[in-house]
């Protein structure tokens, strides 16, 4: 057919109705010639007429021809199917209604779930080739999940970007803060040190004037820096005559030169300064780089590893003990694990616990067609004694559901789009990168389109499967009435059971992730977290060293210890209670080929008493061995444990042998054991306590560390103050993370597992709503479908208990296999959500037994309802009405 006919039958179907009263008009002028010329031949009118219709023929089959010739026969069938299917669906709204709100549940909560993954997974940065960005971990093999580093000191990340061979391209980015001065208060500002090639790198063009290139990084360059778009809002109020003017940053003018448009917010700069690198392998000091490369073309980070390690362990021949420890690995990461990490696992878990919705939602509107076409199948058995074929009724049935489908997601993305709003808010903080925006788009509408497609097909194909195979005479008699036993159904029973068992298995998921979440919640920390302010603070530029480290402490400390409401103020190294700096330890005696892993912390003689830490031997710091640097040390129970089992641990020798390895090292870290605290938790809640040295933290410095203050009221009132004291001592100073320590552990430990709960318990709430409402609804339409056989059981001498017990128990069958199924199903799929639990077993008896017992609960709900209907049948009126 040529391109010109198909148009021309396209045209007919839009005017259809006036193309056919041409037909009839044409065959009115035929018929009115050829009675003429009848008469003219001496017939009369009326024998005129008859001849002529009888020359003529079937006018519909003149029509129906012509039609044919005309029209394009698929599409003019599918559209009056369609024009049937809507009438036929607005003739029952409440099956419509229900159909449609069980599908929205599952397609919506399927939609919101594949928005969140494709935004944070599949392409959550603005940066060109996002899929080839990798970055580089070494990974230390002693200390487990928490020893690595993926910074590297500017020669270090020159080596790997010039000598790794696996990139197309490296950039660089370096944590650092800038002062600065205006005509008001001097402000502390984030700007990061980047590469010269860093914006040609990411490939975002700026909002406003250019990005900074190669040239501007060079030694003697004029100094310029590149604004963020928030910062620019925020200070300048989106002028856009900022490009040209000058910002003094620690005391350097800067110029302007560009802004970056508003998804651009790499390492959440206010403004991006561009830096040079040198190859001085002996300069360890900060600021150290973030590498960032570009995979070459058809290289993936498994790939890649192999020539990453081998470089490694050459480079490690170089900087070594400084950088590497004696046993480590090192790898790349995908940019996106490196800003997602384990909460991918996470959110693929969750993507398959939504999946399982929508199998119970797509069963439960099966079952609903199914007792449809039992209800039609009088209307099917007259259509196909009409002349209608199999095929048919059966496109008749596909393009119900596909209408029930397409107004399911529909009404889905309105649920996704109002419970991604919700998501995002409940979504734990940092655990997906800022540069990602989660919303509907055009992959996440295109894939609600497929599980449309696929959904129409799944449970539309169940009743075309079953409803149709039936003799057509027994159709036709029946008068739309089931003689069949209590258990007939077949498939709507599978169904049903398939359902319950779905249900188990999303509950037993949310009742596991929720008892790991109270076994977490129920860790002792060994010390106190209430009225405890925490802040981390770092000292960047020219204030690193270590007379400049004691005396910003000295003066930190001392003011805030004057303020009102501040009870004690203490300063450490370490983060506790999640994590400190490692270490390795050697203990006088013991062969140096033992070896003993732990981690360290520099501290002021205040720390145990701030955080409420008992002291168990011996004594604690005091401020004369923290002023006279004096070589003694604190150390925790897990320590002399795994040290000192067999001996009084005070007076001993321990090296704390990292000590000798800092920017500023200690040529002798040996020191003598004064005191031994109580365990407290120093790596997270989920690991155990590991050894851990306190040492006077004016024996050297690293350029960190956190402020802990115990207050008599409320201590998140004081985060202000802490900052701008911080500030005032020094105005390059990055103060970061100002919060009660109760705070950090709900965004550190809590807050991720709690989320977990939340989202399964969600999801399975409504899973168990739709499978409680599939087994009323499959037991209310059996008590409906055999209403003459309970009137004739009654009739016969049944007591209405009888009946109720016969309808519970049938139920109830349905959802023990369920329940027998859904634990099998738990032991087999469960045990892909173990890494995000703690504590538990995901086989745990108590749990899966619970769960089952909820199940019981509800399956006897809903089938009591139905139970009752039952032992209301008159057995007078149905004996009658036969």
């Amino acid at each position: 057919m040529r391109l010109r006919d198909v148009w021309r039958r396209i045209a007919f179907l839009s005017w259809r109705d006036r193309h056919l009263e041409d037909v009839d008009e044409e065959l009115r002028l035929h018929h009115e010639l050829r009675a003429r010329a009848f008469e003219e031949q001496g017939l009369t009118p009326e024998s005129a007429a008859i001849a002529a219709q009888r020359r003529l023929g079937n006018r519909t089959y003149v029509k129906e021809s012509a039609w044919d010739v005309w029209s394009i026969a698929p599409i003019e069938n599918a559209w009056r199917d369609l024009k049937i299917a809507i009438r036929v669906l607005r003739g029952n709204p409440g099956f419509t209604i229900l159909a449609v709100l069980t599908l929205a549940l599952g397609i919506g909560a399927t939609t919101a779930m594949f928005s969140v993954i494709d935004n944070v997974l599949v392409e959550p940065f603005p940066y060109a080739h996002q899929q080839r960005l990798a970055t580089l971990v070494i990974h230390d093999l002693s200390s487990n999940q928490f020893g690595f580093r993926t910074l590297l000191p500017p020669a270090e990340f020159l080596d790997y970007k010039q000598k790794s061979g696996v990139f197309d391209d490296v950039m660089g980015v370096a944590i650092s803060r800038a002062t600065w001065t205006t005509a008001g208060t001097p402000e502390s500002v984030n700007a990061p040190l980047v590469t010269g090639n860093t914006f040609q790198f990411l490939g975002v063009r700026p909002l406003l004037g250019r990005f900074a290139v190669p040239s501007d990084a060079t030694p003697g360059s004029p100094p310029v820096c590149v604004m963020s778009y928030s910062f620019w809002q925020s200070r300048f109020a989106g002028d856009p005559g900022v490009i040209g003017k000058t910002l003094i940053l620690d005391g350097t003018p800067r110029t302007v030169i560009g802004v970056m448009p508003r998804r651009f917010v790499f390492w959440s700069a206010d403004v991006w300064i561009p830096a040079a690198l040198r190859h001085d392998r002996a300069a360890l000091q900060p600021p150290w780089f973030y590498l960032l490369g570009r995979l070459k073309i058809g290289l993936t980070v498994e790939k890649a590893d192999p020539q990453i390690q081998i470089l490694a362990d050459r480079l490690a021949a170089i900087y070594r003990p400084n950088l590497y420890p004696r046993d480590f690995t090192a790898s790349l990461q995908t940019f996106a694990d490196s800003s997602v990490g384990k909460f991918r696992q996470t959110l693929f878990t969750l993507l398959a616990a939504v999946g399982l919705l929508l199998l119970i939602a797509c069963a439960n509107v099966a079952n609903l067609l199914l007792a449809r076409v039992t209800a039609r199948k009088r209307e099917f058995a007259i259509r196909n004694s009409l002349g209608a074929g199999w095929w048919r009724v059966v496109r008749q049935l596909f393009i119900e559901s596909g209408v029930i489908a397409i107004l399911g997601a529909a009404t889905g993305c309105l649920f996704a789009w109002g419970g991604l709003k919700v998501l995002v808010a409940v979504l734990p903080h940092d655990t997906f990168p800022d540069e990602a925006v989660i919303g509907l788009n055009l992959h996440v509408l295109e894939g609600t389109v497929a599980v449309a497609i696929l959904t129409a097909l799944f449970f539309g194909l169940v009743p075309v499967i079953s409803g149709l195979r039936r003799d057509l005479n027994d159709a036709l008699k029946s008068d739309g009435r089931e003689h069949t036993d209590v258990g007939g159904g077949q498939l709507r029973n599978v169904l049903t059971v398939c359902e319950v068992a779905i249900s188990l298995v999303l509950l037993a998921a949310a009742a596991v992730t929720m008892r790991s979440f109270l076994r977490e919640r129920e860790v002792q920390l060994g010390l106190n977290p209430q009225h405890l302010l925490t802040a981390k603070i770092f000292l960047t530029k020219d204030n690193r060293s270590l007379e400049q480290q004691v005396r910003f402490i000295d003066g930190l400390t001392n003011t805030l210890r004057r303020m009102p409401g501040v009870l004690d103020v203490a300063t450490t190294s370490d983060f506790p209670p999640f994590v400190g700096a490692p270490t390795e330890f050697a203990v006088a005696g013991k062969p140096h080929s033992e070896q003993y892993d732990g981690q360290f912390a520099m501290i002021d003689a205040n720390l145990f008493r701030t955080l409420g830490v008992s002291l168990l031997r011996g004594r604690n710091l005091t401020d004369a061995d923290i002023l006279r640097k004096r070589m003694f040390v604190v150390v925790n129970q897990a320590l002399v444990d795994k040290f000192f089992r067999d001996k009084d641990p005070i007076g001993q020798q321990i090296e704390v042998t990292t000590l000798a390895y800092l920017p500023q090292p200690l040529r002798n870290p040996s020191f003598e054991i004064v005191g031994v605290v109580r365990n407290f938790t120093n790596r997270g809640l989920r690991q155990p306590v590991v050894p851990e040295a306190f040492v006077p933290y004016t024996i050297s410095a690293l350029g960190g560390f956190s402020v802990i203050l115990r207050t008599a009221g409320a201590p998140d009132a004081l985060g202000k103050t802490v900052e701008g004291t911080a500030l005032t001592l020094d105005g390059s100073a990055v103060v970061r993370h100002v919060r009660t320590m109760e705070q950090g552990l709900e965004d550190e430990s809590y807050a991720k597992p709690r989320f977990g709960v939340e989202i399964y318990v969600v999801f399975a709430a409504l899973g168990l709503l739709l499978a409680s409402t599939g087994l009323y609804g499959v037991m209310s339409y059996t008590v409906s479908q055999r209403k003459r056989e309970m009137g004739i059981r009654v009739a016969l001498g049944a007591k209405p208990g009888d009946v109720q017990r016969l309808v519970i128990e049938t139920g109830m069958r349905f959802v023990a296999i369920g329940i027998l199924a859904g634990l099998l199903g738990s032991f087999l799929l469960l045990r892909f959500i173990q890494s995000q639990t703690w504590g538990v077993s995901t086989y745990d008896p108590i749990t899966l037994g619970s769960v089952a017992g909820i199940l019981i609960v509800i399956g006897l709900a809903a089938c009591y309802v139905p139970s009752m209907a039952a032992t209301r049948v008159d057995p007078a009126r149905t004996l009658r009405s036969e």
